[in-house]
């Protein structure tokens, strides 16, 4: 019983989780105009390179696990929850574009 609830609960704060990370992540129109110069150009050939999928990728998610999780966002569960999701159901009668 007391283990159910605790479920139950942690569900809840995962899905409140989910829907918080949804509602700060909504597009918003550039205010300002595209970057140019010399430090832009080394930027785009950085975020060309592998070094930017092996190295900075995987740096920027820790980074964004981290910060979640210090802000009181419970990310690991709330990833492990989604994948548990997706695992259970059947999406095969979904039709991609």
């Amino acid at each position: 019983s007391a283990f159910l609830h605790s479920s139950i609960n942690s569900a809840s704060a995962v899905r409140r989780d989910i829907l918080l990370l949804h509602s700060s992540t909504q597009a918003t129109e550039p205010k300002s105009q595209p970057r140019s110069g010399i430090a832009q150009e080394l930027l785009n050939l950085a975020l060309k390179s592998p070094l930017w999928t092996y190295v900075m990728v995987p740096q920027a998610r820790a980074s964004i696990v981290k910060t979640a999780e210090s802000n009181g966002i419970q990310w690991m569960n709330a990833k492990s929850w989604l994948n548990e999701q997706l695992s259970t159901k059947d999406y095969s009668d979904v039709v991609y574009p």
